[in-house]
């Protein structure tokens, strides 16, 4: 039996600000990014905007770089669970798990690539160089 891929590659623009989220032995960073293409409808050219919901098990290090209108690079992999609201409702949730984040521009300031699996500024006293 082969193995399947679950792999996603995903770069666009940040929706929000990041947001920590405490969970209980971690923190869980969430934020959402839009992704967009564009394409030609007869003689008009149309843009169609997806929103992808990111979710990092590692993102405590990174957060305060996932700022609106950040470019980024995210991938990771497709997760779909489900759960019960407060109202006994079962939802479902789709979201990309992100492995590595990789800021890119914003504006006219050039991040370079940082990856968050490279420590972003972490314990060895460096820096994102911007």
């Amino acid at each position: 039996m082969s193995k399947g891929i679950n792999q996603v590659f995903l770069i666009g623009l940040v929706g929000k600000d990041a947001e920590l989220v405490d969970a209980g032995s971690c923190k869980v960073l969430k934020f959402s990014i839009a992704t967009s293409r564009k394409y030609k409808s007869g003689s008009d050219f149309k843009e169609d905007t997806t929103w992808h919901n990111i979710v990092s098990w590692n993102g405590e290090k990174v957060a305060r770089y996932i700022k609106k209108g950040v470019r980024i690079c995210v991938t990771g992999r497709i997760s779909n669970r489900s759960y019960t609201d407060k109202d006994g409702s079962k939802r479902y949730v789709s979201e990309v798990v992100a492995e590595d984040i990789l800021l890119l521009e914003s504006g006219q300031h050039s991040y370079g690539s940082v990856s968050q699996a490279d420590g972003f500024g972490g314990d060895d006293g460096m820096e994102v160089p911007f």
